[in-house]
C-alpha cells in the first residue's frame, strides 16, 4: 500500500487492483494504490470541480455551449459527469468505466448521482467505442476520454483504429476530448500525429 499524506478512509481490492480514498486538507480523492490521485473533490463543494487537469477539460466550452449527447470513457470518481448533470440540466451522458467497483466507489464516496440523464455501461472502453462505431446506432456532440490504470493513460485508449472510431462516432460538429496525462514524450508524438491525421489538422493542446 502507497503511503498517502493524509487519511486513509477506505481501501479495497477488486481484480484490477487497489482502491484508496483519502481525505486531506477538506479534499477528498481516489488513487489506485499509488500517488497520483485519479479524482478529488472539495468536502463542501462537491459539485465544483477541484482537479486543475479536469478544469482544463473543460475547454471544449469554447467550441461548443451546450452539450447534447455525451459520451464518456472513464468514470473514476464521476466528478466530471456529475458536473456536466448539474451545469447542463438537459445533457444525455452515457458513461463507460472498465471497473464495476470504481462506479461503487463513486456514488458511495463522491456523490454521483442516480440520474435519469446519466447511463453507466461496465465495459471496455476502447471496445466498447469501436463497437459502437460499427453498428452506427448514435452519434455524439461531445466524447470525453478520461481512462487511466495505476501507471498512467490506458494502453487501449491509444491508436488511430481507436481515433477513427470516435470520429465516427462524433457529428458534423462534435468534439472529442482526450487526457494525455502520464504518457512519455515519443507517445506523445505519435499520439499527436494520430490524431491530426484522423481530424485533419485540427487539434488543440493544452498544458
Amino acid at each position: 500500500m502507497y503511503k498517502h499524506e493524509g487519511q486513509l478512509i477506505h481501501q479495497e481490492h477488486d481484480e484490477h487492483g487497489a482502491i484508496e480514498i483519502v481525505e486531506t486538507d477538506g479534499v477528498r480523492a481516489l488513487h489506485f494504490g499509488t500517488d497520483p490521485r485519479q479524482s478529488s473533490m472539495f468536502m463542501n463543494a462537491p459539485d465544483q470541480l477541484h482537479s486543475k487537469y479536469v478544469r482544463a477539460m473543460m475547454a471544449w466550452l469554447l467550441f461548443k455551449e451546450q452539450p447534447g449527447n455525451v459520451l464518456m470513457i472513464g468514470v473514476g470518481g464521476g466528478l466530471l459527469s456529475k458536473y456536466l448533470l448539474y451545469q447542463f440540466p438537459h445533457c444525455q451522458i452515457k458513461a463507460v468505466e472498465f471497473r464495476q467497483a470504481i462506479v461503487k466507489i463513486a456514488r458511495r464516496f463522491f456523490a454521483l448521482p442516480l440520474d435519469p440523464r446519466l447511463k453507466v455501461k461496465i465495459a471496455d472502453g476502447a471496445h466498447y467505442i469501436k463497437q459502437q462505431s460499427q453498428k452506427m446506432l448514435e452519434q455524439h456532440d461531445l466524447i470525453i476520454i478520461d481512462a487511466f490504470d495505476d501507471a498512467g493513460m490506458a494502453d487501449t485508449m491509444q491508436g488511430l483504429n481507436l481515433f477513427s472510431a470516435c470520429k465516427t462516432l462524433l457529428t458534423d460538429n462534435g468534439l472529442l476530448v482526450i487526457n494525455l496525462w502520464g504518457t512519455n514524450k515519443e507517445l506523445f508524438r505519435q499520439l499527436s500525429l494520430e490524431m491530426g491525421a484522423v481530424f485533419n489538422g485540427r487539434v488543440l493542446f493544452l498544458p
